[in-house]
């Protein structure tokens, strides 16, 4: 009789175990295909459709450290970046993953986090790509998850920016160093006819 009792509270208790762990699985479906259609949007260069994924009071912190507070102001940065009347990039290539399940609370919000790769084209023509994080926290409204904060960011010690900034330094100063050898040798040769 007890092994039979033990055998249903396991079975219970496994069956209640798993039906927690598939409890939020359409919660996080449904993120899924909303981060896999923003990067679709956003490589097309479709700003039009992304204010159904935001609420009304979003949050939006970008790479370059600019944040965005409600849809209109989240529009007019990412306009101004891609499709303004000085836009600062001609294109821009994204790829975007989940580094864990989201995290679904009972309160209908949950966090979700992982990693992007951007590839860049500025309208100089000068590319580069960029490997970083994003984060965000959503909110559940009439059955649909909105983003209520974005954050974008990349390593401070090893990125792009610093990568090419190191290699035109690298440039100037071999430049230097070669223009003052032969500075010095022309003083050398001047020095020595007087």
């Amino acid at each position: 009789m007890k092994t039979y009792v033990f055998l249903v509270l396991l079975i219970n208790l496994l069956f209640t175990s798993m039906s927690f762990a598939n409890e939020y699985a359409d919660d996080r479906r449904k993120m899924k295909i909303m981060l896999t259609q923003i990067v679709k949007d956003l490589n097309d260069g479709s700003l039009n459709n992304f204010d159904q994924y935001l609420s009304k009071e979003a949050v939006v912190t970008f790479y370059d450290g600019e944040y965005a507070t409600g849809i209109p102001a989240i529009k007019k940065c990412m306009e101004k970046m891609l499709t303004g009347d000085n836009p600062v990039l001609k294109s821009i290539r994204t790829t975007a993953k989940e580094t864990e399940e989201a995290k679904v609370y009972p309160n209908n919000t949950a966090i979700a986090y992982g990693q992007i790769a951007n590839d860049l084209v500025f309208i100089n023509g000068k590319s580069m790509h960029i490997d970083g994080r994003w984060t965000t926290s959503l909110i559940k409204q009439d059955e649909q998850w909105k983003i209520t904060s974005l954050h974008f960011s990349a390593n401070l010690f090893d990125n792009a920016i610093l990568n090419e900034a190191k290699e035109r330094l690298l440039m100037f100063c071999s430049i230097a160093l070669i223009i003052g050898f032969i500075l010095g040798w022309i003083l050398k040769k001047h020095k020595k006819s007087l």
